[in-house]
């Protein structure tokens, strides 16, 4: 017996500019990792870069384990440019 698998046809997210290869999870859903375009912050060398993982379905990950991988939910990270370290100010 031979099972095909397809890849899921669904577009990224609106604003990605960056998207991985769809993951093939053993009993779980398929999803893939999304970079969206990095913001920058005025007069400051650091970089706000957002990130998500999308099902099959289309819908973005929220972290409750839905499809029984576990992946997280959407974030953001601070990057500097300068690899400075970061404070308040």
């Amino acid at each position: 017996m031979t099972q095909t698998t397809t890849t899921p046809d669904f577009p990224p997210p609106a604003g990605a500019v960056r998207v991985h290869d769809w993951e093939r999870p053993r009993g779980g859903m398929p999803y893939r990792f999304v970079l969206f375009a990095d913001r920058t912050v005025t007069d400051h060398p650091v970089r706000v870069s957002a990130h998500a993982f999308q099902w099959a379905d289309g819908a973005l990950a929220d972290g409750t384990g839905a499809g029984g991988n576990g992946v997280e939910a959407p974030g953001i990270a601070l990057i500097d440019a300068e690899l400075r370290s970061l404070n308040s100010d």
